[in-house]
């Protein structure tokens, strides 16, 4: 092993590797002993922090992003004059921190890098090792005190300095700790590049900048999206159904005529329902029954959007409707797809939604979004009747319940409206049942994950929530907090 207590042997290991080891490693250096400069900070610090503190960490964030994503290392390397100032701080503050530890916790820092080196020689990438924490055993006791002080006063002086005693305790964590917030690639980059003249502002300003970067990349317990259904968490800890809100019109001529619209396709699909068409096709009369759900009792219970959906599912059919239905049940359903494609675009909410659904969804999302769905739906103790009944729906939109091949004729396949639905359903149930194990897995809350996984997920819904995250990492990035945290509790990495 290298011993990095020996400057000479540590020079030339160095000269062996390649850049972005070298920028790991000497990143994580600087990380480990700059809450050594905690005495310096406190005989001013107001003024230290912004003259010092800002510079220092401000130097480490673009050599980060060089080590942990080494193809973005050239946009870093970009802003090395907009830092050069903050650079020569930074030099400075290793000299002073390193001459003050020329003790047990230089030591312990050399001990770390000799780790770090091992890592690397036996075939981590530098990537993985900026993920790790930041000592391979417990943080020395000099160093946690001089942090515990240094993270205090900062926070005390503007809160706004969370954006680095936060960014700081991940890095001492390491990415793989639940407690610590994922490493996002474009957050970092973006703290890296702030402009010059944004840091020149001083530290109120630019701390304020990073905290609305990272308010638009971090998790937040989502909202619930336009869908066929939305959800609620229950007082009993299980997923409700959310009432469709009332259809909205242009105005109050409109909306006479939207009501007058309804009432006469009401009819036709009763017509259709009279002669009980789906009595021996059974796939058919589960498109037909969603459907009916959709229109509702009455117009103010119409559900745009499920109408919209599954009114797909019976132009699909309708497609087929000599092969699967009497002749006076196809006729009747010929004019309910007729009547369908008239009503349905009147309404601005089903435009919008159809407009925007992306236009190109891959088979493997839909189909683990579909399987979550179900998964979420077989499970009573996590949902009631009601919210188990529109998931399936969801997932049935996208099913070949048509009984096609889909590989066969891609016009036969569902439409990217109901793949979008069912990725938005699940979005939304998932939105409101994990809403709690979220808050826990930021916390670091052991009892709240414990719950998470009793009352939330559960082991057959964290298989396929696992399986989504790999399909969609992007559109489901905030699940990944829970799910990561459950599977470190697992294996004991905490509680």
């Amino acid at each position: 092993m290298v011993d990095f207590s020996n400057r000479d042997e540590a020079e030339r290991w160095f000269e062996k590797q390649p850049r972005e080891v070298c920028i790991a490693m000497a990143v994580r250096l600087a990380l480990r002993v700059f809450p050594l400069s905690c005495p310096y900070i406190l005989k001013d610090p107001a003024d230290r922090s912004a003259a010092f503190v800002l510079p220092l960490l401000r130097a480490m964030a673009p050599p980060l992003v060089a080590g942990t994503w080494p193809t973005r290392g050239g946009e870093a390397q970009s802003a090395a004059a907009a830092y050069a100032a903050s650079a020569d701080a930074a030099a400075a503050a290793a000299y002073a921190a390193t001459t003050r530890a020329a003790s047990a916790a230089y030591a312990a820092s050399a001990s770390a890098a000799s780790a770090d080196a091992a890592a690397i020689e036996s075939g981590i990438t530098a990537a993985a090792l900026c993920r790790m924490p930041l000592w391979p055993h417990a943080i020395p006791d000099e160093i946690a005190a001089d942090w515990s002080r240094l993270s205090a006063l900062l926070r005390d002086l503007d809160p706004n300095w969370s954006v680095w005693t936060e960014w700081y305790e991940d890095r001492l964590r390491g990415a793989g700790d639940p407690r610590s917030r994922p490493l996002i690639e474009e957050l970092e980059v973006e703290r890296a590049l702030i402009l010059d003249e944004e840091w020149e502002k001083g530290a109120a300003h630019v701390n304020a900048l990073i905290a609305e970067i990272e308010a638009k990349y971090r998790a937040k317990v989502p909202e619930q999206k336009p869908a066929s259904a939305q959800f609620e968490l229950g007082a009993d800890e299980k997923l409700h159904l959310r009432p469709s809100p009332p259809p909205e019109a242009r105005d109050e001529a409109q909306d006479q005529s939207l009501r007058q619209a309804w009432s006469a396709h009401e009819e036709i699909l009763s017509a259709l329902e009279a002669l009980d068409p789906g009595r021996n096709a059974p796939a058919f009369d589960r498109a037909l029954k969603a459907y009916r759900k959709a229109m509702g009792g009455i117009y103010d219970e119409l559900n745009i959007i499920g109408l919209g959906i599954h009114g797909q599912r019976i132009e699909a059919f309708a497609k087929r409707a000599d092969d699967i239905l009497m002749e006076d049940a196809a006729a009747e359903l010929a004019a309910l797809v007729g009547s369908h494609g008239m009503f349905i675009p009147q309404f601005d909410a089903w435009l919008a939604y159809r407009d925007g659904a992306r236009k190109e969804l891959s088979t493997a999302e839909v189909s683990a979004a579909s399987t979550v769905a179900v998964s979420i739906a077989s499970d009573p103790e996590q949902v009631d009747a009601a919210a188990a009944e529109a998931l399936r729906e969801s997932a049935g939109a996208v099913d070949s319940d048509q009984g096609i091949d889909l590989r066969a004729d891609p016009s036969d396949r569902p439409s990217k409206e109901a793949g979008e639905n069912v990725i938005s359903v699940v979005w939304n149930g998932l939105a409101a049942k994990l809403a709690p194990a979220l808050k826990a897995a930021r916390e670091g809350s052991v009892e709240g994950i414990k719950w998470a996984f009793k009352s939330a997920v559960g082991v057959t819904t964290l298989e396929g929530l696992t399986k989504l995250l790999e399909i969609a990492p992007g559109e489901f990035s905030w699940v990944g907090y829970v799910v990561k945290a459950i599977k470190a509790l697992a294996k004991g990495v905490i509680g």
